[in-house]
């Protein structure tokens, strides 16, 4: 089985025919249905490494759920895809990272391209 892998270029809705990559997760259990709407985004960087999320990790988005406060969401930002958790401040929807090193960005001011369903890590850091 494969699924779609979103490279961290730009990417308006990521789709399998652009910005995509195959990879093979055949020594995998995957323990959910695969569904178009679902893709991966290998996490860039350690910005989320205190929730979790380290750099080489694969996050499973599905790109037709809302965000809940609290959810690691992949989202547009200054023409880069990347992981943050969505939150509501003053009744505003935002985007931080977990680390708390970058300033929060307005989340009505960017594109959300899916919410975080999975996270796939393999022991040898590389999927």
């Amino acid at each position: 089985m494969s699924i779609s892998t979103v490279n961290t270029s730009p990417l308006a809705a990521p789709t399998r025919s652009r910005g995509c990559v195959q990879v093979s997760l055949e020594s995998v259990q995957l323990l959910w249905r695969h569904h178009a709407r679902s893709f991966a985004l290998r996490v860039p960087d350690d910005a989320m490494r205190s929730i979790g999320l380290l750099q080489g990790d694969v996050a499973v988005l599905e790109n037709a759920v809302d965000p809940r406060p609290g959810d690691v969401v992949a989202a547009l930002v200054e023409g880069q895809s990347v992981l943050r958790v969505y939150s509501i401040t003053h009744g505003r929807p935002m985007l931080r990272t977990a680390d708390g090193h970058s300033a929060p960005v307005r989340a009505d001011d960017i594109v959300i391209q899916g919410v975080m369903i999975h996270l796939l890590r393999s022991r040898a850091g590389k999927i």
